[in-house]
């Protein structure tokens, strides 16, 4: 077990600095991936080198998610904040890498190393928050938190654009380290140390236990992490081709898919205050499980919005704030399913999600390859989305037992 904070007052009153340092920390680190995806070209370019490659470095460093297990014991042995502090540190000489050497295998380098240090770090950052936050508390605590993924979109995307059109790609590393030691000094400033409480009580040491003893410790877990994989797989799906479906639909222009970019991020942001509004009262796990039916639904409608780029653009808005309200939510709720160990099954979550994501790009664009609909695509995508539905339905019941306020 974790030190947690006293009760003499209000925990979020209390620890409002400390989600200020962690949300901002946390910024930098998804500023990390995403800031290449709205200029993969002009980065293949600076790089000689071809857009797939860029892409399939990407594709990489998201893939490196699926071994976050094998690192989610490392904040149980060492405390959260030491670990959160420690991979940005490394990030933040990585990057360097990166400024210093304009050459594809640095980039490469550098990305699939920002994707492991992405992997240790969320996990370690959820597991303080659920130390910390008491569940009835916990949706207002990670909505403000998750604001750090549409938020690095916001402050990667235009800051990227700015410096590889005057400098090139180095000075976005050299960015990219400053804001890490940023971060790195606000949560040695702001966040209170933790370490394991050291108990009476024999308990093994989380080292020694494997992965998959502790998940079987609470056989739906394996449930969550089928929603998880199911809702990115499902999102991965639709962003492979949302950009050609814009181009052949509306004949947009690179500069003009831009726009859908910013409409995503701001999708995202709606659907995260939404979670930290409303979440403790309607409660997290209706969040993710209605606002992934009808997420799933959008996603079969959307393909048919293809006369009007406006009811099109809204459409898309509407379905981002669904889906990320479901996503925010569940990872709330997600660190009540495995309270005893809760580091290692965010981590097993963060895997899940990244299997997702591989997954979602090799249907996704498999399924154009092979049938060129994209009203079909909706159609998979939507029943990849119910499935995960399914799997929310059976962890609520397990959730609401160990915490009933959440009821």
């Amino acid at each position: 077990m974790f030190q947690s904070f006293g009760r003499k007052e209000p925990t979020l009153t209390r620890f409002r600095s400390v989600i200020f340092a962690l949300t901002a920390a946390r910024t930098v680190a998804n500023m990390t991936r995403r800031f290449a995806y709205p200029f993969i070209p002009a980065i293949a370019r600076g790089l000689d080198a071809s857009v797939g490659s860029v892409q399939s470095i990407l594709a990489i460093s998201w893939g490196m998610g699926v071994f976050s297990p094998v690192f989610g014991i490392l904040s149980e042995r060492f405390g959260r904040k030491p670990v959160m502090i420690g991979v940005l540190a490394v990030m933040a000489v990585v990057s360097l890498l990166g400024a210093l050497v304009p050459q594809l295998w640095a980039f490469a380098f550098v990305v699939v190393a920002y994707g492991v240090g992405k992997m240790i770090f969320d996990p370690a950052l959820q597991a303080y928050v659920g130390d910390r936050v008491p569940f009835a508390q916990r949706a207002r605590a990670w909505g403000a938190i998750e604001l750090s993924w549409s938020g690095a979109l916001f402050i990667a995307a235009p800051l990227t654009g700015f410096l590889l059109e005057r400098a090139g790609l180095q000075p976005v590393f050299v960015a990219l380290s400053l804001f890490m030691c940023a971060a790195i000094a606000l949560l040695i400033l702001l966040v209170p140390g933790d370490r394991p409480e050291k108990s009476t009580v024999h308990t093994p040491a989380p080292r020694r236990i494997p992965v998959l003893r502790v998940l079987r410790q609470r056989p739906l877990a394996f449930a969550a992490l089928g929603y998880s994989f199911c809702l990115m797989g499902a999102q991965e799906i639709f962003f492979i081709n949302y950009a050609l479906w814009m181009e052949l639909s509306f004949e947009l222009v690179l500069a003009s898919l831009g726009i859908v970019t910013i409409v995503l991020g701001l999708a995202e942001t709606v659907g995260e205050l939404l979670v930290s509004a409303v979440g403790d009262r309607f409660g997290m796990h209706r969040l993710a499980f209605y606002g992934a039916v009808v997420a799933g639904v959008g996603f079969a409608i959307i393909p048919y919005f293809n006369s009007s780029l406006a009811l099109a653009m809204v459409g898309i808005f509407g379905l981002f704030v669904l889906l990320e309200m479901a996503i925010v939510a569940s990872i709330g709720l997600f660190t009540e399913v495995l309270p005893e160990a809760r580091s290692v099954m965010m981590s097993a979550n963060i895997s899940a999600m990244s299997l997702g994501r591989l997954f979602g790009a090799l249907v996704g664009g498999g399924l154009y390859a092979l049938t060129g609909s994209f009203p079909l695509i909706g159609v998979a995508t939507m029943a990849l989305v119910l499935v995960g539905c399914g799997c929310i339905w059976l962890v609520r019941g397990v959730v609401l037992q160990a915490a009933p306020g959440e009821a």
